[in-house]
């Protein structure tokens, strides 16, 4: 669906109209167009004028939706049975401040618990409407923007017909966050959250940045799960962000047939935000006015882009989701990404909308793998070096140094057979990874050959995928989840595993990425598969959350007082696109167990 709503530019900020109407006021405003007003509401009718002024300074200090602009007219509302002096107010405002409201409103809410929230609003005729400020997409993030057709019980959304001012970018709207008061049930009230756009949202196609998929499916009848779990938590969805194809592994440009890579705002702005939850680091890493992107993982579809953006991220542990009304990649290793711009926050998200646990003590072992380390870039192995030893540290332990490969053959499962670690997983990974990459897709290439009598037409990488994914058999599949198991079962006996008290008797320590330069211009190679046994694959296959920090812990500790101050990780390169020295974002990366 599609909406399209009065939008009013003050002091060169554009702003949108909501349609709702969540007021009226008592006398009639002759004005035909949307006016500015700010909106005081009292229970007892009584506004102290002379700390107005200190209200307005914090209004300003927490939100980017008010401004002086709305002090057009002020508006007290009150509650059923109650009364105040508006003329009396006026003259006291005058008294007290430099504040002048050219015309005073009253209203007079249903009840006391309806009394609307202090803040910006827009007032049109004796109708009130909410304030959302417009803007631009500069980095083409989304795929779309959203705006909630309630905007008080936001439970289905329209497209947002918009352009920014240049007329060239679409436009994001966001209510102002004086609406929204955090509480037990609603701990991410007025948090902004783009969706990535394999997500369900009730009202809104789902593309899956594929012309042939946006051309069959019309908008969704109900939001995903755990959208729905977001809202209810007080979230305000922004849009739904732009992905590599089908969530897959697609890189800029060569790969990107159907739609424009989102740009990565880190460097010369020319570098790939890696895939597949592009469209939400891109959005997160560029837009101080957004809060938190909320994605999926399969194979590094969070990992990979938080590391190429600088946002912190959580793979979470498989199955701590719902991932119900998501358009799937791979049963067995798809789960809930989210991405952060700092840990506190991280944190509070994942804590509140995955019923996460706390844990009275901190891990003890730090598992540090040579199968991976050391990085091949210099830069970014004395980063994670150092950042190992603030670690070490904190924890009181020296990291163990050990070996996967090593490991197993001192002490193999015995199913296993004799066989090498790598020789054991060669295709363990590969068997479900190909088989559902093709097979998810089995009712949507039938209903597009039957609406339109032709194949869907996708680009290379999914091209790879499903011709390498029709020669696997269900049986193979089983076979090599069956292996997978045997791994997963031998790293919980011999390397680490859930601790009713820290949660994880050990932290593993993991690459994420490479420090180097990756030009979006650049010609990509042909698709390959990946091997099971890699940096990429290793918590999907073993089913267990991945932390990305983007910085050296300076005072780890701080964290845990509420005071984290991260000190962002950065590798030097000389740009060809912008000819001076750039940095891009070196990241941490933490794996514990199960989470579940």
């Amino acid at each position: 669906m599609f909406l399209k709503m009065p939008q009013v530019v003050l002091n060169g900020v554009d702003y949108l109209v909501h349609h709702e109407v969540v007021g009226v006021v008592n006398t009639q405003n002759f004005a035909t167009h949307a006016s500015p007003v700010l909106l005081m509401s009292t229970k007892s009718g009584h506004i102290d004028a002379a700390s107005i002024a200190n209200t307005l300074q914090h209004f300003a200090e927490i939100d980017d939706v008010y401004s002086a602009e709305f002090h057009d007219s002020l508006v007290i509302q009150v509650p059923p049975g109650v009364n105040t002096d508006v003329e009396r107010l006026k003259s006291d405002i005058t008294r007290f401040t430099d504040v002048e409201f050219g015309s005073l409103f009253s209203s007079r809410a249903e009840s006391t618990a309806l009394l609307l929230p202090s803040g910006p609003y827009f007032l049109q005729g004796r109708n009130i409407h909410q304030a959302w400020r417009l803007y631009s997409d500069h980095l083409d993030a989304f795929m779309q923007t959203t705006v909630p057709d309630d905007a008080t019980k936001p439970l289905r959304f329209s497209s947002l017909q918009s352009m920014a001012p240049d007329g060239v970018y679409k436009s994001a709207a966001v209510p102002s966050r004086l609406y929204a008061m955090t509480s037990q049930e609603k701990p991410l009230a007025g948090m902004r959250i783009t969706i990535k756009d394999n997500f369900a949202l009730a009202g809104i196609k789902s593309t899956m940045t594929n012309r042939a998929y946006t051309e069959l499916y019309g908008p969704k009848k109900e939001s995903a799960v755990q959208v729905q779990k977001l809202l209810d938590l007080g979230a305000v969805i922004v849009g739904k962000t732009k992905m590599s194809a089908f969530a897959s592994a697609e890189e800029p440009t060569d790969q990107w047939i159907d739609y424009h890579c989102p740009f990565n705002p880190r460097g010369d702005m020319y570098q790939s935000p890696s895939g597949s939850t592009n469209g939400g680091a891109a959005a997160l890493a560029g837009y101080h006015w957004l809060d938190f992107s909320i994605g999926t993982d399969t194979t590094g579809s969070i990992r990979a882009p938080a590391t190429c953006c600088g946002l912190y991220a959580l793979r979470s542990t498989w199955g701590s989701g719902s991932m119900s009304g998501i358009v799937k990649q791979c049963h067995a290793y798809d789960t809930i990404g989210l991405l952060s711009r700092d840990l506190e926050s991280l944190y509070r998200l994942a804590k509140s909308s995955l019923n996460l646990k706390d844990f009275a003590s901190l891990p003890k072992r730090i598992l540090y793998p040579t199968d991976f380390f050391p990085h091949s870039n210099t830069n970014q192995q004395a980063m994670v070096d150092d950042y190992v030893e603030v670690l070490e540290d904190f924890l009181g332990v020296k990291k163990t140094t050990f070996s996967f490969v090593e490991r197993w053959a001192q002490c193999p499962p015995r199913s296993a057979e004799g066989r090498p670690l790598k020789d054991f997983l060669s295709k363990s990974g590969y068997y479900p990874f190909f088989y559902d990459g093709f097979h998810e897709y089995d009712q949507f290439r039938a209903d597009y050959k039957h609406k339109f009598d032709k194949e869907p037409f996708i680009g290379p990488y999914m091209r790879f995928r499903w011709e390498n994914g029709v020669k696997v058999t269900k049986e193979e599949r089983d076979e090599g989840l069956a292996e997978l198991k045997v791994f997963r079962d031998w790293v919980i006996e011999s390397i680490m595993n859930v601790d009713s008290t820290t949660g994880s008797d050990a932290i593993l320590i993991m690459p994420s990425g490479n420090g180097g330069p990756k030009y979006r211009d650049a010609p990509n190679s042909p698709p390959s598969s990946t091997p099971t046994f890699s940096e990429n694959y290793l918590a999907p296959i073993l089913q267990l959350p991945q932390l990305i920090l983007p910085s050296k812990f300076q005072q780890l500790q701080d964290f845990f007082n509420a005071k984290f101050i991260p000190a962002v990780g950065q590798n030097p390169y000389h740009s060809r696109v912008s000819g001076r020295l750039e940095h891009r974002p070196i990241v941490g990366s933490l794996v514990g167990a199960s989470g579940k």
